[in-house]
């Protein structure tokens, strides 16, 4: 069974392609402005602790693509998914695979705006704020738990 795209599937889609789409425009536009080396790494507290060369830029948004195309992909056969021992039944099987879609489109645009928001900030050479590894796995583990809590729920009855 392949599930039909929903305006969820094709809005988190073109938001997750808009971000990376720019990131790299504007990487274009600004690669010779840019200096040879360039922050590429943060350790837990958001303070640099590795620099690199410019062209290492490009590796995250090379792996955002690769990572919006394959959960495009994944996401067309929900049989293959590991359903976390949600029991599948005729009845809710529909429900379920809709969910855990909803779950991983939202997860890429997470992911997406990471990788375009680390990308830019990493040109101003500063550390990242303090918040940002707090608030994103926030947003990553919450957004889970929002799609996985009403499945094991129902699960349950």
């Amino acid at each position: 069974m392949r599930p039909k795209w929903t305006k969820y599937d094709r809005a988190t889609y073109l938001i997750s392609a808009f971000l990376l789409l720019a990131t790299c425009i504007w990487l274009a536009v600004k690669w010779k402005e840019l200096p040879e080396l360039v922050a590429m790494h943060y350790n837990f507290q958001g303070e640099i602790d590795r620099y690199g060369k410019k062209s290492e830029l490009l590796i995250v948004p090379i792996f955002g693509w690769v990572l919006v195309l394959l959960l495009g992909v994944v996401s067309r056969f929900p049989k293959i998914w590991n359903t976390g021992g949600l029991e599948l039944t005729d009845e809710n099987r529909e429900y379920v695979y809709k969910r855990l879609r909803y779950m991983l489109d939202t997860m890429m645009v997470l992911v997406s705006g990471v990788f375009s928001y680390l990308t830019v900030f990493t040109l101003t050479g500063e550390n990242l704020p303090k918040a940002f590894l707090p608030v994103f796995i926030l947003l990553l583990f919450g957004s889970m738990a929002y799609f996985l809590v009403p499945l094991y729920r129902k699960n349950k009855k």
